[in-house]
């Protein structure tokens, strides 16, 4: 029987709302640069791919906030040397860690607009739920200004556990908090590797949410929204 819902963040539960060209009037007229809009942000690198390269060993990356913070500052710095932006590469770092910086207000993030009503739904249904997420400890405050935070029982970020995902560390920490065993937790996140494989490794159910119907066939659950889950509460009743 299934008594804690736990979730991933980005990508599960919410996304950053403002267009790229807000954040980087924010940068120019904070540095004095002149960073044509467009250009950067097809400029900007593969999310995923660039910071798995820098993810070594698996799960470092994600253990401290001036780490994600120094990766974010590079992955910004990358497009702007990529488009040419002329300024030596320490003043792009400091523009770069500004952009980082510009995200840790809840106001540049919005929920799924299936996410409140499946949070509701679960708090109805008397399950205890949570975050486990691969982020800094501005996390907390974030999920209090998208007004989530009072269904959350617990929320657990690589950054204050000291390791990101797949490191059972983190999923160990959110049973513990969770106060239920592994055979008792699902856990609901957007990717393969770090989210459906870092919670089976500790013995937790895992489905994999994929907004896009990108997703090749897997051996988990595939879910398209998020209020799909229940199908798989009730199915474990």
């Amino acid at each position: 029987m299934i008594k804690a819902l736990i979730y991933d963040i980005g990508g599960t539960l919410l996304y950053p709302k403002p267009p790229i060209e807000e954040l980087c009037a924010y940068a120019e007229e904070v540095s004095g640069l002149h960073i044509p809009h467009a250009r950067f942000g097809e400029a900007l690198p593969y999310l995923r791919h660039f910071m798995a390269e820098r993810d070594q060993p698996l799960g470092t990356l994600w253990s401290s906030d001036e780490r994600l913070r120094e990766a974010w500052a590079e992955y910004y710095t990358h497009a702007m040397e990529a488009i040419g932006v002329e300024a030596p590469r320490e003043q792009m770092m400091a523009v770069g860690r500004v952009m980082s910086d510009w995200y840790t207000h809840a106001d540049r993030w919005a929920l799924y607009e299936d996410v409140p009503p499946v949070l509701e739904e679960v708090r109805r249904r008397g399950l205890i739920q949570g975050v486990i997420s691969d982020w800094g400890t501005d996390l907390v405050a974030i999920l209090h200004g998208l007004e989530i935070s009072p269904l959350m029982e617990f929320v657990v970020v690589s950054a204050t556990v000291g390791h990101g995902k797949p490191a059972p560390e983190l999923f160990e920490a959110a049973l513990e908090r969770a106060g239920v065993g592994a055979q008792e937790a699902l856990y609901v996140g957007d990717t393969y590797v770090l989210d459906v494989l870092g919670a089976r490794g500790v013995g937790m159910a895992a489905a994999l949410i994929d907004r896009e119907g990108v997703s090749p066939p897997l051996d988990c659950p595939v879910l398209r929204r998020l209020d799909e889950v229940f199908a798989l509460v009730d199915r474990a009743e």
